[in-house]
């Protein structure tokens, strides 16, 4: 249940001038009350650990275990470090979070000093030292926390517009931009919405169904899509409800696609009369 948790919002909390231990609660409550803890996996077996790495603009330059709430996340990561396979996939090790404390802190004598959560440069992310695990669990579990904000009810479907203005980058580097705007109408669990706009982690599963599983690492002939410019808008109900979704059609500068998912998570393509048809449901 705590991958409802928007921890983006939890983090920005924490570093606003007016941040309370409230809100450290908050945070490393929800990091703690995850079934698992995600990392990017380096070494053949037995010999599997953790990616580590520092970065002279936090925490001194200390290394630290990258950790991830979620494995959207970490792909973003892996992506953009050049920690993925040819097949554009990651190696991922999913370590239960009750054992963690004791797993983790067996890196501190080899120099390893802090965790950071959620490094990819989409998230808010937030670190600690690894020393301070243990005492922070402790602090937790005097206080009785509970995750007050993760919500138990899965929600309405929300609906939402995704534009994206993409292109088609060739080996040279250069990028021939399409002709038109995509626009894709989007049916999603209402945790994958944040206020007026979809989460950015969720997105990526959108491209991946549009440009294909392995869309980054690109085509074999060098060639890759990518995405330009894009946002996100959630509507209302009553503009959901009342407008005419099967009526949809595509334009020269602006073509239209849809998209239901569910509760798991799948994503799948659909024409606007079945788009228009889950809407109409909802609201009987």
């Amino acid at each position: 249940m705590a991958n409802n948790v928007n921890f983006d919002a939890l983090a920005q909390k924490t570093v606003e001038p007016n941040g309370s231990m409230e809100a450290l609660n908050n945070l490393y409550g929800a990091v703690f009350a995850l079934e698992k803890w995600h990392f990017i996996a380096r070494g053949a077996a037995p010999n599997v650990n953790p990616y580590i790495a520092s970065n002279d603009e936090y925490a001194d330059g200390q290394h630290m275990i990258r950790a991830f709430t979620d494995t959207v996340r970490l792909m973003n990561f892996a992506r953009e470090n050049n920690l993925t396979e040819a097949d554009g996939t990651a190696a991922i090790m999913s370590l239960p979070t009750a054992g963690i404390v004791e797993y983790l802190e067996q890196f501190v004598p080899y120099g390893v000093q802090g965790i950071w959560f959620n490094s990819d440069t989409q998230s808010d992310g937030f670190f600690l030292p690894i020393k301070q695990l243990r005492a922070v669990k402790e602090h937790l579990a005097r206080l009785g926390w509970q995750p007050p904000f993760i919500n138990d009810a899965k929600g309405k479907p929300e609906t939402l517009l995704i534009v994206v203005k993409d292109g088609l980058m060739l080996p040279s580097g250069m990028v021939s931009p399409a002709s038109y705007t995509c626009n894709f109408f989007c049916r999603v669990p209402a945790d994958w919405t944040d206020g007026e706009k979809m989460k950015a982690e969720y997105l990526e599963k959108i491209y991946q169904k549009v440009y294909g599983i392995n869309w980054r690492a690109g085509n074999s002939d060098g060639s890759r899509y990518v995405v330009i410019d894009s946002f996100s808008k959630v509507f209302t109900p009553e503009v959901a409800r009342t407008t005419k979704w099967s009526g949809t059609e595509n334009t020269k500068d602006s073509h239209f696609w849809f998209y239901l998912i569910d509760e798991r998570g799948e994503v799948k393509n659909v024409m606007a009369d079945e788009f228009q048809a889950d809407i109409n449901a909802s609201f009987q």
